[in-house]
């Protein structure tokens, strides 16, 4: 027992630490013990000190520093197997020329609902505004901009109505050639927006296409369009039912908005799409490039197939717009048309800038409590729609959403260039191959009717009817810019070596002598617990009674024949 103590009393732990200082590999600490002045002992020993805590606070911070999972960018270019996007393309006129002259010529019979539409459209500023009908004018003049747009016809049109005034795809695609194949309709799916009403994508979600690889750069390669506007007949005027607001910058526009995004994305045309004039070939040559990020916990991106509740493929934009719509909904009761549809179970909600067509018409000749109770109810969901759709700006509302990016993005680099088409000597054959058809119920042949050919080229018919969209890659070469660790832990552990090494020649043997001395010390001052744990973990016997037992001869004779 006393020589378990002596091994653990204090000079022997005064010993072990001057072994140890003078042993150590560690540079400065051989010279304290060994130094002849004691002021020398104590400048060596604050030295050492001195520096040793600066190596460990440096230590702290490139420690710090390694769990904040620092990032770089590294690009690389390389040639890749590339699938050809999606593409978009929506009419700048949804309102097709053809439907309004049949319209004007053939008008339907009283309280159609087009009829009662375009009559409070053509007449919501001279009446309701001018004469500030219910005191409600100022109120209708801060939405008058709704009022004249296509996404009021979008949300207040009757839709079995509506569906002979809009483009179809077989009227609208005159003609498709994909890798020099003729398009089929599976290669296309609708996709309805508020905006631009019927938009057709090709190669989107829920479309049929088997092969989609690009193997060549060249533009019979990709994809070409024909398209018509329906916009557009010489003596036949229709200005009284279009739509036409100055002060909209996207109001009065013939032609195209065409997006190229992800294959089976959801298309955001009026977002990130741009415009194609008529009268002209477009051609748009690409460049894939890829961004592909980190997991936790260097990035919180995410791996999602798809975005929650429906077909289209994971983007970061689509669920914003899911979000978006959810807190809409929750605010204001209603949806908007700008926005992705609503999960299944709120689909019947009503479009906040849905309007009694009927109860506008008796505020105009007489309004009373009714008529003025359900308009400012309407009005009162324009005014929740345009304050939840303004917060969107705001930064904090966003990361409510919570929306990941996905960890592998792919975006498209475009070079747009464009010439006149078809040209003089061009287009009447042009005129033979994709108007002067035998299928009189095609939109182009309605339009054109009554109309020889002279007089189509010579009226400009065709240079304001009609685009050509031509899509290829001009490049098989995919530039990735990778998202790579920063500060990765063979650094931070070089870096903590060379901070050691420099200041106290410690290293990893160091560490280890260390680590040895420091377990001594502790044992050191836990002695009196350890010891006492000792005693106790030992077997008590006591009170053990030895009894003499008589033996038998017999008995004692087989005992000695065992043993």
């Amino acid at each position: 027992m006393m020589k378990e103590q002596n091994k653990m009393d204090g000079k022997s732990i005064q010993e072990r630490v001057k072994e140890f200082i003078e042993t150590t590999s560690a540079h400065g600490c051989g010279q304290i013990p060994t130094a002849k002045f004691k002021l020398t002992k104590f400048l060596w020993g604050l030295t050492f000190l001195s520096f040793f805590t600066f190596a460990t606070v440096s230590s702290g911070i490139l420690i710090a520093k390694y769990f904040t999972y620092p990032t770089k960018d590294v690009v690389s270019i390389e040639f890749g197997n590339i699938e050809f996007p999606a593409v978009t393309f929506c009419s700048l006129q949804p309102i097709t020329i053809t439907s309004l002259i049949d319209f004007r010529q053939n008008p339907p019979p009283p309280g159609h609902s087009v009829s009662n539409m375009i009559y409070v459209m053509q007449n919501i500023r001279n009446i309701i505004i001018d004469r500030d009908i219910g005191g409600l004018g100022q109120w209708y003049l801060k939405h008058f901009d709704r009022f004249l747009s296509n996404q009021f016809i979008f949300e207040n049109g009757e839709e079995n109505d509506m569906e002979q005034f809009i483009h179809d795809l077989r009227s609208f695609k005159l003609g498709c050639k994909f890798q020099g194949q003729v398009c089929n309709g599976t290669s296309f799916v609708l996709h309805k927006d508020g905006g631009f009403h019927n938009c057709f994508t090709f190669n989107g979600a829920g479309s049929d296409l088997s092969n989609v690889n690009i193997v060549r750069t060249d533009p019979a390669s990709g994809l070409s369009l024909v398209l018509f506007m329906d916009a557009y007949a010489k003596g036949k005027s229709v200005s009284a039912y279009t739509i036409y607001n100055p002060d909209d910058p996207t109001s009065g526009q013939t032609g195209v908005r065409a997006v190229i995004h992800s294959p089976r994305t959801r298309p955001m045309p009026f977002d990130k799409g741009f415009d194609i004039p008529t009268g002209l070939s477009t051609s748009v040559a690409l460049k894939e490039t890829k961004r592909e990020l980190m997991t936790q916990p260097h990035n919180n991106c995410t791996n999602d197939e798809f975005n929650q509740g429906t077909n289209y493929s994971y983007s970061v934009d689509t669920c914003y717009e899911q979000c978006q719509q959810d807190l809409l909904i929750e605010e204001c009761g209603c949806k908007s048309s700008l926005l992705i549809p609503p999960s299944f179970d709120k689909s019947d909600l009503e479009y906040c800038g849905k309007v009694n067509i009927t109860n506008m018409m008796l505020m105009m000749n007489q309004n009373d409590d009714i008529t003025q109770s359900i308009a400012e109810k309407e009005l009162e969901n324009l005014d929740c729609e345009e304050g939840v759709m303004y917060s969107f700006g705001n930064l904090a509302i966003l990361e409510q959403c919570a929306c990941k990016d996905h960890c592998q993005t792919i975006n498209y680099v475009k070079t747009i260039s464009q010439a006149v088409w078809p040209n003089d000597n061009a287009q009447e054959a042009f005129y033979d191959t994709y108007v002067n058809r035998t299928d009189q119920t095609l939109r182009p042949n309605k339009l054109f009717k009554g109309y020889n050919t002279s007089e189509i080229i010579n009226n400009d018919m065709i240079h304001k009817n009609f685009l050509r969209l031509n899509i290829y890659f001009e490049s098989l070469y995919v530039e990735t810019t990778s998202e790579v660790e920063d500060y990765p832990a063979g650094t931070l552990i070089s870096e903590i070596g060379g901070n050691m090494g420099f200041y106290v020649g410690i290293s990893i043997i160091t560490l280890m002598e260390i680590f040895c001395i420091t377990g001594a010390i502790i044992l050191y001052c836990f002695k009196d617990w350890l010891i006492k744990c000792g005693h106790m973990n030992k077997t008590k016997v006591s009170h053990v009674n030895v009894k003499p037992v008589e033996l038998d001869g017999d008995s004692t004779e087989k005992i000695k024949d065992k043993y």
